[in-house]
Formats: C-alpha cells, structure tokens, sequence
C-alpha cells in the first residue's frame, strides 16, 4: 500500500505518521514515537540529539517496510528551530543547545556589548534569543575551535530530509 510519511520533531519527542489513501478516506496512522531525543550535558544544558533522531527515523523505515507500506513522498515538519552545524563531510559537528536559559544569558551579553540597532543594521533581522542568528554567535562563541571545522549551517528539517 502506497504511503506518505509525516516526520513531525519537536524539542522532546519525535513522531512519524504515515497518511495512506483507502477509497475515498485519508487515513493517518502513528508509526513511530521517540519522546527522549534531547541530553543533558554536564553544565545540566539540554542539547537535541541529531544522531538519536536518525537513528529512530531509520528504525521507523525499517518497520514500515515490514508493516507493508511503500513510502511515496517524505515530509518533514520541526519546531525546533535550532541550526545544525556540518563539517565538510556533512557530518554534524555537536548536538545542539535548545535549553532556554543559556540562550537568554547569551542574547543579554550580546545586546549588552553591541546593542540591537547595531545587529539590526548588519544583519537586517531583529535579534533576540530565539533567532538563528542568536545561535550561531552564541556557538561561535562557546564553542571556538569546533565553530571552525563548520563548512555548512542548515536547519533541522532540511538536515533531516
């Protein structure tokens, strides 16, 4: 039976749905569910796991194959609107930070030191903490040295599809 799949990723779980077409009814089914694809780090910072979310996405493949499902189109829907940084082999550098206190600190540090207007008249986005721009200064910042093996910055949904 043809299928289309439903990836659906928000900050604590995962869900895939496949949508098939019976007569004239769309049904939709809950294939998978992974409700743990964030860590805590040592800091107690919660950090998405990219590789747990390929790993399940991969898993959920595999039963769909077995329930019977012929996969035609894949869709990829987040919430997360974290940047996913890849090295020049399109491997992801670290997981990333999603944990809202860190951001907040950093994003007053950032105002603090540059102010708004300034970012504003570089960039041409509105800064606050939960833009992309936000992260990228803050990872470029935490995390130095990694900052400089990143080739390539794509989202999460691109990232996975």
């Amino acid at each position: 039976m043809n299928c289309c799949l439903v990836i659906d990723i928000s900050k604590i779980s995962l869900k895939i749905i496949g949508i098939t077409l019976r007569g004239d009814k769309i049904v939709t089914q809950e294939i998978h569910r992974c409700s743990k694809i964030t860590t805590m780090d040592i800091n107690c910072e919660m950090h998405l796991n990219i590789d747990k979310i390929v790993k399940e996405i991969k898993q959920a493949l595999v039963n769909i194959n077995q329930i019977g499902y012929n996969v035609k189109s894949i869709s990829v829907n987040s919430s997360v609107s974290v940047p996913i940084f890849l090295d020049e082999n399109n491997e992801v550098i670290r997981d990333l930070c999603v944990d809202k206190s860190i951001r907040t600190t950093y994003y007053n540090k950032v105002i603090n030191e540059l102010g708004s207007a300034y970012i504003y008249r570089k960039t041409g986005v509105s800064f606050s903490d939960h833009s992309i721009i936000c992260r990228i200064l803050m990872y470029k910042d935490i995390y130095k040295d990694e900052f400089n093996k990143v080739r390539k910055i794509v989202s999460l949904s691109d990232y996975i599809g």
